[in-house]
């Protein structure tokens, strides 16, 4: 009887050789990994600092308790799962629509993928980065920045301030910049 030879594991083993494959790998993965965890900020402090949740303001308010059972009806009671509660709470404020809920779902799946299996993206030649989902990750990033930006920032802002800024599809957050400035740093590995 003869041996089974596994193609790809030849494969892998002579790519342990080539330093750029390797380092181009890791970049991706864990560039994947900060989409994913800038998303994932972005969403849950949003939502906390629009209910006044945040460490911060818990500290220096009075009514702390009535802050904190707000959210958690609003917010927390939706889904047992932290971070679905508050996708779930983005999807019934229009937000997000039911794809991008699908999406984000997805990008926590391959998220623990990655976080979990990194030595086998690394080293096998089949597993890859799924660059559509990183890439609708960062659309659907930018959709929810722009929303906070448009929807809560500027009408509060306007309110407190008695200006009449305008929502605009260009608004821009302090987050988006900094992954813009990332990905042009890594650009060459994408």
């Amino acid at each position: 009887m003869g041996e089974i030879i596994d193609l790809n594991l030849i494969k892998s083993l002579e790519n342990l050789k080539n330093k750029e494959l390797i380092t181009k790998k890791l970049v991706q993965s864990s560039f994947y990994l900060f989409v994913y965890e800038l998303v994932k900020k972005s969403i849950i402090d949003n939502i906390k600092s629009f209910y006044g949740v945040t460490d911060i303001v818990l500290k220096m308010t009075i009514n702390k308790e009535e802050l904190l059972a707000e959210y958690k009806k609003d917010v927390l009671s939706l889904d047992k799962d932290y971070f679905l509660a508050h996708i779930k709470w983005l999807k019934k404020m229009g937000g997000i629509d039911d794809r991008d809920y699908k999406k984000l779902y997805d990008l926590r799946m391959k998220r623990n993928e990655v976080a979990h299996d990194i030595d086998e993206i690394v080293f096998y030649d089949n597993l890859r980065i799924d660059k559509d989902l990183l890439l609708e990750s960062i659309r659907i990033f930018s959709k929810v920045e722009k929303w906070f930006v448009n929807n809560v920032v500027i009408p509060i802002h306007n309110a407190v301030e008695g200006d009449e800024l305008e929502p605009s599809e260009d608004a821009l957050s302090g987050p988006m910049v900094v992954l813009a400035f990332v990905i042009e740093a890594i650009k060459e590995y994408l």
